[in-house]
């Protein structure tokens, strides 16, 4: 949803209304429900995103100012096989 550079504040209400009770509102929280769902199952322990989360959390985040990722540091989905 968008409102244009001039903004009234009839049309920010409209905007308001239709977001908390209108149809689109309405279809928007089932797609969000949706979303939700499906990023909390593919999150899941063991799960491929979960491995790549892992991944991207040992290699950059944990990278130790440039040593390697795998220096030291073990894994979560090492100890699930």
């Amino acid at each position: 949803m968008e409102i244009g550079q001039d903004v009234r504040r009839e049309a920010v209400e409209e905007k308001i209304r239709e977001m908390m009770g209108g149809k689109k509102g309405m279809e928007m929280q089932r797609l969000a429900g949706e979303w939700q769902q499906t990023s909390l199952r593919t999150t899941r322990l063991g799960r491929r995103s979960y491995a790549n989360l892992d991944k991207l959390v040992a290699d950059v985040l944990l990278s130790g100012g440039g040593k390697s990722s795998q220096e030291g540091f073990t894994s979560h989905t090492d100890t699930i096989q």
